[in-house]
């Protein structure tokens, strides 16, 4: 994705690491949020849900939330991240931490929601914003109204403008009404920028019940990351994102909440880069 119209300047990003929530085996659980230092916007993020000792339950924790969340009463804004278990769910204790990626104030920044309600099994939301004279810089998706039954499986910059989420009920199916929201940070376009991208290997469908994927920036794009997307290729019910993570390299995770011998993936991360 490359922009011609005029470059927004960003300054000094950083990437805040919030507090681990509780570690037990409850479900559904919300990260504290991680805060943007004072005079600094959030930007994106991401979430992180942690299962104690790797076993094959450790899949069945999946992320229902990672949102920007501005404030709108003059504090920090600050990046939210929750997470559920899926059917059939796991006694292990787990926790959940958000990340923000955090900015000085552009001007004209602004964040754009967009929903989709419904009792379909597969949704799709989207947020556009609004103009070819800006670009998404950072991204979110929440699940709402059918906790540990549905699954995250996408939440990418579909175009420099829009920002897409999708997500698919559980291998159980759910009876009633529920909501899937997708958030764009839009701001004029930033110097350098463009998206960068990486896959889980094998990079086709396999039956492998965790994918990971990496990235980065700054590699014949923008060198820092203002956002980061995730998505799973050929998802199937069951099977959601665990891992969105802005580091130095990017990472996103996809897992088998669900266990499945079918193929599916494989998962991939989007780097949304500028300077």
């Amino acid at each position: 994705m490359a922009a011609a119209a005029p470059a927004a300047a960003v300054g000094t990003v950083q990437m805040i690491v919030g507090p681990l929530s509780v570690s037990n085996s409850l479900s559904p659980k919300f990260a504290p949020p991680a805060m943007c230092p004072a005079g600094t916007k959030v930007l994106g993020g991401g979430g992180w849900a942690q299962v104690q000792a790797r076993t094959p339950e450790s899949e069945r924790v999946v992320l229902s939330e990672m949102r920007p969340a501005p404030s709108t009463t003059g504090g920090r804004d600050s990046y939210e991240a929750g997470a559920f278990e899926l059917s059939p769910g796991t006694t292990a204790n787990w926790s959940v931490q958000a990340f923000a990626i955090c900015a000085p104030p552009i001007a004209g920044m602004h964040l754009v929601v967009g929903r989709s309600i419904s009792s379909n099994s597969t949704q799709i939301a989207r947020a556009d914003c609004g103009s070819d004279n800006e670009a998404v810089l950072g991204l979110g998706a929440q699940i709402l109204g059918a906790d540990g039954q549905a699954t995250l499986v996408y939440e990418f910059a579909e175009t420099f403008r829009v920002a897409q989420a999708k997500a698919l009920e559980d291998a159980d199916g759910f009876g009633g009404i529920w909501e899937l929201d997708v958030f764009a940070v839009c701001a004029p376009f930033p110097g350098n920028y463009g998206t960068s991208f990486g896959l889980s290997s094998p990079t086709t469908p396999n039956s492998d019940p965790v994918q990971v994927a990496f990235s980065r920036c700054g590699n014949g794009n923008g060198s820092k990351t203002l956002g980061i997307g995730a998505a799973i290729n050929i998802p199937l019910p069951g099977i959601g994102l665990q891992v969105v993570f802005p580091g130095s390299q990017l990472e996103s995770a996809a897992v088998e909440a669900t266990p499945t011998n079918a193929n599916w993936g494989p998962t991939a991360v989007q780097g949304i880069c500028g300077d």
